[in-house]
């Protein structure tokens, strides 16, 4: 699987247990909230991009067992 296709299965995975959650804590208002809050989500991991690991080396830490 590519990262773009886990992101968004977590993504979804994610926004469907805010909604449960908030249904099952707070009936309609919860439900409402919830999806506010899946939505606001949503339009975060939109914007974000992904950083290549060499675009500064300096903050890449390698860790040895």
């Amino acid at each position: 699987m590519t990262s773009q296709i886990k992101t968004a299965l977590l993504l979804s995975l994610l926004t469907l247990f805010l909604v449960l959650m908030g249904g099952a804590m707070g009936g309609r208002a919860g439900l409402g909230v919830a999806l506010v809050l899946a939505g606001a989500l949503g339009k975060l991991d939109a914007a974000a991009r992904e950083i290549p690991m060499r675009a500064n080396p300096d903050t890449v830490l390698e860790f040895s067992p």
